[in-house]
């Protein structure tokens, strides 16, 4: 969203507390040893309690750890330099606590990923759009709002380009709206006006 709007986002917390850095374990996560009100007394506590640490958290940190291995590169690199690979990410503030750990994390710049890293990394990390998207993309309401109809992505992105270009225009105001199209793309919802002269 935000390069769409031609925004830079500066990441911050890219290791989300070091739970990027294969300092966790599932064994982490285990209710018995975090009974009771939420104390915050230690790093993993804090995390914890603000729900950084989670089943979710420690499945990207696992594949981050696993691509790591199969470059010879510590975790927290490997997640410096996916965050890095985001068009939209400008930057990253880092937390290095020791000038080792700062060094370390500046080495991030090297780190070099094979397409098939990315695809992992990506997959592992995928945000699940919910409610209403799910609904939106069921078979069910693509039967009933779109008459089972689907709109090929190519067809939507040259649309989307055509009504850039008429946005461009100055007399924008004066056409006339002659279709619209309702759809969905990547998991957002969208509609999308086609004008006529």
């Amino acid at each position: 969203m935000a390069r769409e709007m031609g925004l830079g986002v500066v990441a911050w917390g890219p290791l989300a507390g070091g739970v990027l850095s294969d300092k966790y374990k599932w064994t982490d996560l285990d209710p018995s040893a975090n009974s009771g009100p939420p104390k915050f007394d230690t790093r993993k506590a804090v995390n914890i309690a603000s729900g950084r640490l989670n089943d979710r958290a420690l499945t990207i940190a696992a594949e981050a750890e696993a691509v790591a291995q199969e470059l010879s590169r510590p975790a927290t690199q490997v997640a410096l330099a996916w965050t890095l690979l985001n068009p939209a990410v400008t930057s990253t503030l880092i937390g290095a606590r020791t000038f080792a750990q700062f060094k370390d994390n500046l080495a991030a710049l090297d780190v070099t990923f094979d397409d098939k890293h990315l695809v992992r990394l990506e997959a592992a990390s995928r945000v699940e759009m919910g409610f209403p998207h799910d609904m939106i993309n069921s078979q069910v309401t693509a039967k009933q709002l779109f008459g089972g109809v689907s709109v090929p992505y190519s067809m939507i992105d040259a649309c989307c380009a055509s009504v850039r270009r008429l946005g461009a225009r100055q007399d924008l105001n004066r056409r006339r709206i002659v279709s619209t199209i309702f759809g969905v793309k990547g998991g957002l919802i969208f509609m999308m006006s086609i004008f006529g002269g």
